[in-house]
C-alpha cells in the first residue's frame, strides 16, 4: 500500500520526504510482516499454551533482552557514529570490533554458564531455560551488528528481507514444535529460536567480515567504547521500562499474570513496529540534515511523521478489543483493558526518540543513561508499590508514567544541557496528540459503559474518520498535500 503512494504522488513529494516514506516503507514492512506473523500465531500459542506457560516464555524473552544488551556492549551505536564521521578507515573499525565481540562472548559465556544455576534462580526459572537464553544473547549480537550495518547504509530493502526471512523461519519453526510436543509446549518457541539463530548469525558473520578489512587496533575499540559504554545503562533502563514489570509480575503474582500481562504488551507492539520502524529510517534523514544544517527539514518532518504515530495510534486503541478477542483465548481476555494505555507508551517512546537522536548525534550519550536510570528506578519503585495492591493491570500504568517522565528529561536535557539550537519545538510534536487522547476517552467510554455493541463499535468509526480528516484533509486539502505546505 505504501509503494503504491508513494509511486502515485511521488511527483508531488520533495526528496526529503521521499526518502522517508521509501525508507520507512522498508522498515516498517520488515516489522509488520515478522511481527505480524507472529501475531497470527498468538490463537494458536494462546489455546496450546496456559497463561503460565505463556508467562514462562515471557520471562525467557526478557532475559534474552537483558543479557543481549550486556554481551553486545551496545557497540553498535559506536560503529554507526563513525561511520557518519565518513573516514577511509570504516572497514578496519568494523573488523576491530567484530573480533571484539567475538573474544569478549566467549568470556561472557564460560563465566554465566559457571554461575547459571545461582543466577536462574534470582529469575525464577528453569537452569537450562536460563542458559538458553544467554546463547542466544550472545548469538544475536552478530545479527544486531548486522542489521545495524545495514541500517545506517540505507540498505533497507536487504534489511526488510533478512528480518522477514529470519522471522519467518523461527515462527515457522514453533509452530511445527509446538504441535509436535506433548508436553513442555513452552519450549517450542524457546529451542525454534534458539535454532533460528545459530543459523542466522553464522550468515550475519560471513557477510560483516566480507564487507570489512581484517585488522584490530586498540584505538577502534576505545573509540566505539567511549561511546556505546554510557549507552549499556540507558539500554538495561529501557528493558526495566518495558520488560521488567514482567519479572516483578512473575515474582510477586506467578507465572500466569506475567503470561496476561505479556499477552497484552503483544497486542500493544503492534505501535512498537511502527515507532521502532519510524524511528529507523527517521535516524539517517536526521544525521544528514544536522550535518547540512538544514533546520527547516528536520521541523517539517517531525511535524509530519508525528501525525503518522497519532493517527496509527487512535486505530489501534479504538480497535484493541476486537484485536485481542481475535487474537486470544477466552482465559486472556482480562487483559484487554490495559492494551491502549500500552499503545500510549509507545507514543511516548517515539516523542522521546525524537529529542535523543540529538544527544546520541552529539556523543552525549551518558546524559542519556542517566536519564534512562532514572525513569527505570521510578518504574520498579511503583510497580512494587502498586503491583500488590491492584495487580498486574497497574504495570501498565506505571509504565507509561515512566515513559512520559523519560520523554520530559530528554527534551529538558536537549534543550538545557546540550542548548542544541534550533531543535524541534516542543509543540510541533505534541499539539496534534489531543486527539490521542479524546481517542483513549471514548475506547473506555464505549467499550465500559455502552451496553449496544454496534452503537459502540460506530462511535469509534466515527471518530477514526474525524481524525483522518483533521490530521489529513484539514481545509479541504487533498491527502499527502500537506507534505507541501506547512
Amino acid at each position: 500500500m505504501l509503494r503504491r503512494l508513494i509511486n502515485k504522488f511521488k511527483n508531488n513529494l520533495d526528496p526529503s520526504n521521499l526518502q522517508l516514506l521509501a525508507h520507512s516503507k522498508n522498515f516498517i514492512s520488515a516489522n509488520v510482516v515478522s511481527q505480524g506473523l507472529a501475531l497470527l500465531t498468538v490463537p494458536l500459542f494462546t489455546r496450546l499454551l496456559t497463561t503460565e506457560q505463556y508467562g514462562i516464555f515471557s520471562i525467557y524473552s526478557t532475559i534474552v533482552s537483558i543479557f543481549s544488551i550486556i554481551m553486545l556492549l551496545s557497540i553498535t551505536v559506536g560503529i554507526s557514529r563513525y561511520f557518519y564521521e565518513e573516514k577511509k578507515d570504516f572497514k578496519e573499525l568494523l573488523s576491530t570490533n567484530i573480533i571484539f565481540w567475538a573474544l569478549l562472548n566467549i568470556i561472557f559465556l564460560i563465566i554465566f554458564y559457571i554461575f547459571r544455576i545461582p543466577i536462574s534462580k534470582g529469575f525464577n526459572i528453569d537452569t537450562d531455560i536460563f542458559y538458553i537464553a544467554i546463547v542466544v544473547s550472545a548469538l544475536s549480537g552478530a545479527i544486531r551488528l548486522y542489521l545495524s550495518y545495514l541500517q545506517y547504509n540505507r540498505l533497507s530493502r536487504k534489511y526488510s528481507r533478512f528480518d522477514i526471512i529470519k522471522n519467518i523461519s523461527k515462527i515457522a519453526l514453533s509452530v511445527v514444535f509446538v504441535l509436535v510436543m506433548i508436553e513442555n509446549k513452552h519450549l517450542s518457541k524457546i529451542y525454534s529460536q534458539l535454532i533460528i539463530v545459530i543459523i542466522f548469525s553464522i550468515y550475519s558473520l560471513y557477510k560483516l567480515i566480507g564487507h570489512s578489512k581484517l585488522n584490530f587496533k586498540l584505538n577502534h575499540i576505545l573509540y566505539t567504547l567511549k561511546i556505546s559504554l554510557p549507552i549499556i545503562p540507558h539500554s538495561l533502563s529501557a528493558i526495566i521500562l518495558t520488560s521488567f514489570d514482567r519479572l516483578i509480575i512473575n515474582d510477586l503474582n506467578g507465572a500466569s499474570d506475567a503470561g496476561l500481562y505479556s499477552f497484552a504488551y503483544t497486542v500493544g507492539l503492534i505501535m512498537g513496529i511502527v515507532v521502532s520502524g519510524i524511528n529507523k529510517s527517521w535516524v539517517p534523514m536526521f544525521y544528514s540534515n544536522l550535518n547540512k544544517n538544514d533546520f527547516e527539514s528536520i521541523n517539517s518532518l517531525a511535524k509530519k511523521t508525528s501525525k503518522y504515530v497519532y493517527f496509527t495510534a487512535i486505530c489501534l486503541i479504538l480497535a484493541s478489543k476486537e484485536i485481542a478477542m481475535v487474537l486470544a483465548d477466552e482465559k486472556y481476555h482480562s487483559a484487554f483493558s490495559i492494551i491502549p494505555i500500552i499503545i500510549l507508551s509507545y507514543v511516548c517512546v517515539y516523542l522521546y526518540n525524537i529529542y535523543t537522536n540529538y544527544s546520541f548525534y552529539r556523543k552525549k550519550t551518558i546524559l542519556i543513561s542517566i536519564n534512562t536510570i532514572i525513569a527505570g528506578f521510578i518504574n520498579i519503585g511503583l510497580n512494587y508499590m502498586f503491583i500488590p495492591k491492584y495487580g498486574y493491570q497497574a504495570a501498565a500504568y506505571t509504565t507509561l508514567f515512566s515513559y512520559f517522565i523519560l520523554f520530559l528529561l530528554h527534551y529538558l536535557n536537549v534543550k538545557y544541557i546540550i542548548k542544541e539550537k534550533p531543535m524541534i519545538p516542543l509543540m510541533t510534536v505534541i499539539s496534534p496528540i489531543i486527539l490521542v487522547f479524546f481517542g483513549t476517552g471514548i475506547f473506555y467510554l464505549s467499550d465500559f459503559f455502552i451496553d449496544k455493541y454496534l452503537i459502540s463499535l460506530l462511535i469509534k468509526i466515527t471518530y477514526i474518520a474525524v481524525s483522518f480528516f483533521i490530521y489529513f484533509v484539514n481545509k479541504k486539502i487533498r491527502f499527502f498535500n500537506f507534505f507541501n505546505s506547512e
